[in-house]
């Protein structure tokens, strides 16, 4: 879905400006949530007369629209926008056809019911201790060197590198296969340019190419890793198609180059803000899985999702009509005070119900790789703060990305 600017909101002469969500007011990638938590008491249900579609940011309307199985999320069944024109002849170049992101119904029971069968419980706790060898050796340079950019020599790397060593690829692939992911996790979001779309298309071109081969050498020689447990899966005799696990395997390296990525810097940006917070968690273990919640909730990576009803659909007051596409608002949600009371708007990591947070989703299309976003953010955050008694941002006013889907800091530089 492509956003147009509305241009600034004119509150000349009526004393107050009427509730519109606007992302390109001026001072909204800095803190979205003051635009957000406005709408959310003044008018829940938001119809985006820009963007033709509607924003929902109470957590119960939020909650229950994500496990509702007859509202969707393929493009298909929108209403026939310019934006979503747009989506569809971008999804037409698509070398390998689409992901379980972007079907609904049977084929997406299908497709992730074998998908999943790589990504058990088990079988990413089976990571962990790789994982936490990989931290360590991305901090060794902020030691010698007094400092870096965690984002990009830290959060960045991590979970590009951890995917790639569970799919079994080349090392000295690693970076050609990041370039590619970048392009392509840019149309992630609402906010994209023509030359983004392009890139885009060109990367998934490239990437499906060279994954081709690695699909021919690892079907020929299975291997203990991700990838060859794809081309393996079965179910009732059913197996993905070869364009079915390149499709899936460019997804598993967008999606996570993003979010898990600006997790880790959200998380330590939040930190920095909140010292008490901060030496807290160094103090003690005991929050560390709490700590990936709350940042889950309180600054999420990942800010909205969309779902699109197959019918017209009731939420709160508002009928929303079949085929309209609907953004749901974690960000908002996650601060509702119907559900988080008083404290909605504070950071910390010893709330007990942190984990209802609904950044990744919720239903059929509940994130596939919650558990291992959750492990390297467990392990990636409290691990520099530790590690690092005197970690400190070299700015106090880091700057966000211009996104509306994906959240998450330009650089963060800083000093140990």
């Amino acid at each position: 879905m492509t956003l147009t600017d509305p241009g600034t909101t004119d509150t000349a002469g009526s004393g107050a400006a009427p509730v519109a969500f606007n992302p390109f007011e001026p001072g909204f990638f800095d803190d979205p949530s003051v635009q957000l938590n406005a709408l959310r008491e003044q008018e829940p249900v938001h119809f985006m007369e820009f963007s033709d579609g509607y924003l929902l940011t109470r957590y119960d309307d939020v909650f229950h629209v994500l496990r509702d199985r007859s509202i969707g999320s393929e493009a298909t069944h929108a209403i026939r926008t310019p934006s979503i024109e747009a989506e569809l002849a971008q999804m037409a170049k698509d070398p390998s056809g689409p992901s379980m992101l972007r079907v609904d119904g049977d084929d997406h029971t299908r497709l992730r019911r074998l998908v999943a069968q790589a990504f058990t419980p088990r079988a990413i706790e089976r990571w962990r201790l790789r994982a936490s060898e990989l931290v360590e050796e991305l901090l060794d340079p902020f030691e010698a060197d007094g400092g870096g950019d965690a984002l990009h020599d830290f959060a960045l790397p991590l979970p590009a590198t951890l995917i790639s060593d569970m799919l079994g690829m080349p090392a000295g692939d690693l970076p050609k296969l990041r370039g590619w992911s970048h392009a392509m996790a840019k149309t992630l979001d609402a906010v994209n340019t023509e030359e983004e779309y392009q890139r885009s298309v060109d990367s998934a071109a490239a990437m499906d190419e060279y994954l081709r081969d690695i699909h021919d050498r690892k079907e020929a020689e299975p291997a203990d890793d991700i990838f060859s447990a794809l081309i393996a899966a079965e179910h009732e005799g059913d197996r993905l198609t070869k364009d079915e696990v390149m499709s899936n395997i460019r997804l598993l390296y967008v999606a996570r180059h993003e979010t898990t990525t600006n997790l880790i810097g959200n998380g330590l940006v939040e930190l920095f803000r909140h010292r008490d917070q901060l030496e807290l968690l160094r103090s003690t273990d005991e929050h560390d899985a709490n700590l990936v919640e709350e940042v889950l909730r309180f600054n999420p990576s990942v800010q909205m999702t969309r779902r699109i009803p197959l019918d017209d659909v009731q939420v709160a007051d508002t009928t929303i009509p079949a085929g309209s596409v609907m953004l749901l608002s974690a960000a908002a949600a996650n601060r509702d005070p119907r559900k988080w009371g008083d404290t909605a708007d504070e950071f910390d990591i010893t709330r007990p119900d942190a984990k209802d947070q609904v950044a990744f989703g919720g239903g059929p299309h509940f994130c596939l790789g919650a558990a291992l976003a959750r492990l390297e953010g467990q392990i990636a955050i409290p691990r520099i703060v530790r590690r690092f008694p005197d970690l400190a941002p070299v700015t106090s006013t880091p700057e966000f990305e211009p996104r509306v889907v994906l959240r998450g800091v330009t650089r963060l530089d800083v000093t140990v």
